[in-house]
């Protein structure tokens, strides 16, 4: 057989060599090269060639050697630093963590459970050992790796679980708030769902609670389920979430509503049934492309966005205006009680004030209306008569004309506007200082 041949089958089998790495359960099938351990086949093969060139099978003497150990004995280069880089890369599989101590709630009680140890690869021993003896390990076949012991966190979780405990059992008190009806309803958290959200650690000898937000969404899910259309959004189970982490244990949610759809009646016009809805008209126009504003039929369906459109910031529950249309007057209530009832002056019935549920939205101490060409003091925006238009309608107080001359001052106490809510001066002074930016603004009819 050719020499090369020869140097060719030899490397060839010593890298079909196999050595099993373990320790326990855990195993790693490597070759002896990723050890650092090479076979010289040339100088194995040169040297079984002097020896037996004169005879007919000189070139299986190798083989021999390597099976048998006899005739030939193969060299093999080991270089070390190849074994300590592999042994290096390969500690994670042989790494087993530490159970850290843990507080365990079974049946809405909670107990403690101590850690176990964990275990590392020791490198630098392996190496040794592999160093020392590698060609009986590699006649064997496998080696048993030297491992170290990894201690849990050395504290004692005994002393947290009254603490758990008292959490357990004072379930959140979560509140839904429905800015629509000014309206507050309380959501039941049962015992195992309570459970079923809270997360328990030790960190730096202190006990930390936080909540599985997903859990959380969940037990939302289910209460949207069983509501009465209107819904907490599952986005909140976060707020719920923070509010635990900071260790209080109630919530306030916004309730919220669903868009809907109308079935024209006779008579109906986009007008009417806007103001029906609480959603001025543009915006049904705007929603109901496919709709004819001007020819509306029995029976045609009208896509009705949620009253929740109109009210885009945070709602401010604490304070809240009602502006009655057929009274021309407004009540500030603050905390659930009157503050001021004054007569009002809201829009004309060729440019109405909508009603609906809106909210303070901007505050302007004097804002400039250009189609009327009047300044309009103490200007507090609650809504867009127009998807998209660059002004708004809102609360003012007397208008003034560029050279300074205060208009429409007798229309208090009757419809003399151009949609907007139009006070005395002190009085449109005291609301704007007063108000807070997404309070709620309920104009009816």
């Amino acid at each position: 057989m050719p020499r090369d041949r020869v140097v060719s089958q030899l490397a060839e089998q010593w890298q079909q060599q196999k050595v099993v790495f373990s320790a326990d359960d855990l195993q790693v099938t490597l070759n002896p090269l990723d050890m650092g351990v090479r076979l010289d086949a040339a100088e194995a093969a040169q040297r079984a060639y002097a020896q037996g060139r004169h005879a007919k099978w000189w070139w299986l003497a190798p083989f021999q050697a390597l099976k048998l150990n006899v005739e030939i004995a193969p060299r093999y280069i080991v270089d070390m630093g190849i074994a300590d880089a592999y042994l290096t890369d390969l500690s994670d599989q042989f790494s087993i963590a530490p159970t850290q101590p843990q507080i365990v709630i079974a049946n809405g009680v909670a107990s403690a459970r101590e850690g176990a140890l964990g275990q590392r690869l020791d490198v630098a021993a392996t190496l040794a050992v592999w160093e020392q003896h590698w060609p009986e390990i590699v006649q064997q076949g496998q080696m048993a790796v030297v491992t170290q012991p990894v201690e849990p966190a050395d504290y004692a979780v005994n002393r947290y679980v009254e603490q758990v405990n008292q959490v357990l059992a004072r379930p959140i008190v979560i509140q839904g708030y429905d800015p629509i009806k000014d309206e507050r309803v309380s959501l039941e958290v049962s015992a195992e769902d309570w459970v079923s959200w809270l997360q328990f650690s030790v960190k730096d000898d202190a006990l930390f609670v936080d909540a599985d937000a997903n859990a959380i969404a969940k037990t939302l899910e289910i209460a949207n389920a069983q509501f009465d259309g209107r819904y907490y959004s599952v986005r909140d189970a976060e707020k719920i979430r923070r509010a635990i982490t900071n260790g209080s244990l109630s919530a306030e949610l916004r309730i919220f509503y669903p868009a809907r759809i109308h079935t024209v009646a006779t008579g109906e016009t986009l007008a009417s049934i806007g103001a029906d809805y609480g959603i001025p008209y543009p915006y049904l126009i705007e929603l109901n492309s496919d709709i004819d504003p001007i020819r509306l039929r029995e029976g045609d369906l009208i896509n009705i966005p949620s009253p929740d459109s109109m009210i885009p910031l945070p709602v401010f529950p604490a304070k809240r205006i009602v502006v009655d249309l057929g009274k021309q007057q407004m009540i500030a209530y603050e905390n659930g009680a009157i503050k001021w009832q004054w007569p009002v002056s809201t829009g004309i019935a060729g440019s109405p004030t909508s009603p609906g549920i809106f909210q303070i939205q901007t505050h302007e101490p004097n804002a400039f209306a250009t189609r009327l060409d009047l300044n309009l003091p103490k200007f507090m925006g609650i809504y867009r008569p127009v998807p998209d238009l660059d002004f708004m309608n809102g609360f003012h107080g007397f208008p003034t004309e560029p050279d300074g001359k205060k208009v429409w001052t007798d229309r208090i106490g009757r419809q003399g506007t151009y949609g907007c809510i139009m006070l005395p001066d002190n009085q449109a002074t005291q609301l704007f200082d007063w108000a807070e930016q997404g309070m709620i603004v309920e104009v009816r009819r």
